[in-house]
């Protein structure tokens, strides 16, 4: 089976996941924002995102694809400070992807990193004005003074689950 790993990330969390995915499995890796490479050429996609403004950074390459990857087999994971298993991260699937294809994708949430020293003093700023109206005193810390949950341990599921469409091929 054709398969690559097309992703868009901000901090460097996406990117490494699929870095680490691309290792362990052999696929080619591809930073949307830098390749025109034609996705309808491929059996399996592995999607890989950022959260963003809680919107997930892939969803224009996505909109714009829709067509080519509609009918393919796809497996998504999204990087945020966000824990799996919390209801926003089903909210940023609904806000920024086709229902379609919310309904046909695997998906796996994954948890990233944001070092607050290294963003833009505007981010920071909406960060920081962000973290004033956040009610979830967790979410209010990751906002101030950010987070590093990044492990490769982390993308164990993503490796099972990309085996087992291996396998039912």
């Amino acid at each position: 089976m054709k398969a690559g790993i097309f992703y868009h990330g901000h901090y460097g969390s996406t990117r490494q996941y699929a870095q680490w995915l691309a290792n362990d499995t052999g696929y080619p890796i591809y930073d949307v924002r830098n390749n025109d490479i034609d996705p309808s050429d491929f059996e399996l996609l592995i999607l890989g995102s950022s959260v963003r403004s809680n919107k997930l950074t892939i969803k224009k390459w996505i909109n714009k694809n829709w067509p080519k990857i509609r009918d393919k087999k796809i497996i998504f994971y999204s990087v945020s400070g966000t824990a799996p298993g919390h209801p926003d991260l089903q909210k940023y699937l609904k806000e920024s992807l086709p229902p379609e294809m919310i309904d046909r994708m695997d998906y796996i949430p994954l948890r990233g990193r944001l070092n607050v020293k290294e963003v833009s003093w505007g981010i920071r700023l909406l960060l920081w004005f962000g973290s004033l109206v956040e009610r979830d005193p967790e979410a209010k810390q990751r906002m101030r003074i950010g987070f590093d949950f990044v492990d490769e341990q982390n993308i164990k599921p993503l490796i099972r689950l990309i085996a087992s469409y291996a396998v039912s091929s």
